[in-house]
Parts: C-alpha cells; structure tokens; sequence
C-alpha cells in the first residue's frame, strides 16, 4: 500500500528463499518484520539493527516466509487530469506492467508504463465491476486485484497477500502490477525474481 499523502509505503509479501548452495547464514536488518513459515528457533538477533538467518535455506529446497516493512515512497504513481482526460506518470523505479485506475466511478488502463514515463490513459469496461464503482457501492482492492490480474492475463495466486485484502477502494485509486517489487528493499546478497508484486494508492487527493 503506498500512502503516498505521508510518503510511506508498507509491503506485505510472502516469498522463498531458494539455492542450489546456500551461504551458512544471511543478514536482513532488523526493522523488517520477517516470519519463517518452518524452523523459527534458527533466527538469532545479531544486534540492535540486524537478524541472522542460521541454516534455514536448504540446497535446492525452497524456504518461505512471510514479510512486512514500512518504507518511504521514492516517487509514485501520479495521476491528473489534462484536457478532461486521466494522464499517469510513474515516478517509481520499475516498469508498471499493468495500472488499473478508479476515477469517480470510471475505469481507466494502460499497459508497460517505464520508470518515469508518461501516458493519457484509455477507458475500459469490466461490467459489473463498472457498475459497481459507479453506483458507489463498496468494492474492496481484493476484487481490483483479480480484475487487473484478468487485463494482464495473469492468475494471481492465492498465496499473494493483495487477494485477501478486503479494504474498500476509494471514489480514486489506483492499482498497478509490477515484476518487481518497487518499496522493498532488497536484501544483500539475494536475488530477486520476477513475480506478481501489487501496489494500491489512494488518489482521492489527487488535483
């Protein structure tokens, strides 16, 4: 979720660590929540600001956790109106395969939106969704998320936290998919794949 009126962001994932040779320990800073979905006991806090994982990641066996960190906004995702039409910019990092955008009742998309571009954006019908948001009944980010993944021609697992969230969207928000996750902050040594990584932001501010 990216409150991008106080410049935070707070992600919520549920991801593996996976190696053919795995390092005998990984440091992650402290100030993120992580959770070990098996063997929590091999965690040792290091100091005030660092974690070790001890011996958790196994040769070519996935080890899954669930995580959770507040970071600052580095740019987001902006929308305005210019000659009466919606227009996005992507001020974040990543390529936004996909954005879906509420906008007093309508719906609006584009597609492969780069870091720093710029795009008017098209209007787009998923009927009863549509209706929905026009007649300004209550419509929750976790319906968002499957109309979008539906666009990109994606299914978005169950396992992928922004499908369970029941938070009502607003009368403007938007919500984009990337590959890769634009707030988290990576973590030394590891490498990140490409995966199905949501963004939500409420654009209720927005001039």
């Amino acid at each position: 979720y990216a409150d991008q009126e106080s410049g935070l962001a707070t992600t919520i994932a549920r991801f593996a660590l996976f190696s053919t040779i795995p390092p005998s320990e990984i440091r992650i800073p402290r100030d993120r929540l992580l959770i070990p979905l098996w063997e929590p006991e091999r965690i040792r806090i290091e100091s005030e600001t660092e974690l070790r994982l001890i011996g958790l990641v196994k040769p070519l066996t996935p080890a899954p956790f669930f995580a959770a960190e507040v970071t600052s906004v580095r740019g987001g995702i902006a929308v305005r109106e210019e000659e009466g039409k919606p227009v996005a910019v992507n001020g974040t990092t990543e390529t936004a395969q996909r954005l879906l955008v509420g906008w007093d009742g309508s719906l609006f998309t584009t597609a492969n939106l780069e870091p720093g571009g710029k795009a008017t954006l098209a209007p787009v019908r998923l009927l009863s969704l549509g209706n929905a948001l026009s007649a300004g009944q209550v419509v929750t980010v976790r319906r968002i998320a499957f109309a979008l993944g539906r666009l990109a021609k994606r299914r978005s697992g169950v396992l992928n936290p922004v499908v369970w969230c029941r938070r009502p969207v607003r009368k403007r928000f938007f919500l984009a998919l990337f590959e890769k996750p634009p707030y988290w902050r990576p973590i030394p040594g590891v490498r990140t794949l490409p995966g199905e990584h949501f963004v939500y932001g409420d654009l209720t501010h927005a001039p």
